[in-house]
């Protein structure tokens, strides 16, 4: 009876002894782990492309209008984004 309940009872240490064996869904862990990452490079790559075209757009819709105020004659060609003249030094 106790053999059945206990498998390892009664028997010696060499008996007892185990041989490692892997689980039996260690492949389908790993192909979901892989598949997690790669899921996740690809989301990545995408995200990137999107910025890149993204800030290309927002470049030159700001282009555009920097060029149509200074069309208009309200900015000055030696105005930086600050306000600040580049070719004068800030003074304190």
């Amino acid at each position: 009876m106790a053999q059945k309940l206990y498998p390892r009872a009664g028997k010696t240490p060499e008996e007892l002894e185990a041989k490692f064996v892997p689980i039996p869904s260690v492949g389908h862990e790993m192909g979901i782990m892989f598949g997690f990452i790669g899921l996740m490079l690809i989301g990545v790559t995408g995200f990137w492309v999107w910025w890149t075209f993204r800030l290309k757009r927002e470049d030159t819709h700001e282009r555009a209008r920097v060029e149509d105020l200074r069309a208009r004659g309200l900015l000055k060609e030696g105005l930086s984004g600050n306000g600040a003249s580049e070719k004068q030094p800030i003074q304190e």
